[in-house]
């Protein structure tokens, strides 16, 4: 007959975790999504699978193209940079190793092509401001946007603008692509702590650079 003040063997307790272990059907759906993505990646990058980066983008646009208008703001612009994030991830498909969600990489590489067009697109209007005579709005022209509304915009942008690399990046890949703290460390290998100190900070940053002035 067992003993009954005996404790419980391991078994018996891994069933018992498991029992009442919690269920997060969110997480779960996350991790089968990712699976695929890294099965397309995979696919395309040993075997030149052309349908499977195909459908690894119909798969992750919307993510891609969500991150780079939030730093752009213009759905033409953020159009351009995810094509532009795509075309390097193809070229570049043999780079990844695993490092993170295949979602996460992709969003990364579009956060960079969106920082590239703004650093085009801010010479550009430093070469069109150099052309232009004296009170000539050049190619600003009209805007159908309420004044105040866009006064809001062009401060948002350049808040995020000024925010340090590392914490715009962070900050992004959080609210606009939906990744958790730890998808964002493992994306860019960092520690989890330092992802939520990056991303504490850049919120502070902006909260400051928005506050009303009086």
């Amino acid at each position: 007959m067992p003993d009954a003040n005996k404790p419980a063997g391991p078994a018996r307790l891994v069933s018992e975790e498991q029992d009442h272990a919690p269920v997060h059907p969110a997480r779960d759906e996350r991790a089968r999504e990712d699976a695929e993505e890294r099965r397309l990646l995979r696919k395309f990058r040993d075997q030149g699978d052309l349908r499977a980066f195909d459908e690894l983008v119909r798969r992750t646009e919307a993510r891609v193209r969500a991150v780079a208008l939030a730093i752009l703001r213009d759905r033409s612009d953020a159009e351009d940079a995810a094509q532009e994030a795509y075309l390097r991830a193809f070229r570049r498909a043999s780079g990844y190793r695993g490092e993170g969600p295949v979602g996460a990489w992709l969003c990364r590489i579009a956060v960079r092509a969106a920082h590239d067009a703004l650093r085009r697109a801010g010479r550009q209007r430093r070469l069109l401001e150099v052309a232009s005579p004296p009170g000539d709005p050049g190619e600003r022209g009209g805007s159908a946007e309420p004044e105040e509304d866009l006064r809001r915009r062009t401060e948002v942008e350049s808040a995020l603008r000024r925010l340090p690399d590392d914490e715009r990046e962070a900050l992004v890949l959080k609210e606009v692509a939906g990744m958790t703290y730890r998808e964002i460390s493992e994306s860019c290998g960092v520690p989890l702590g330092t992802v939520q100190s990056r991303i504490h900070r850049a919120r502070q940053r902006l909260a400051e650079a928005l506050r009303p002035r009086r």
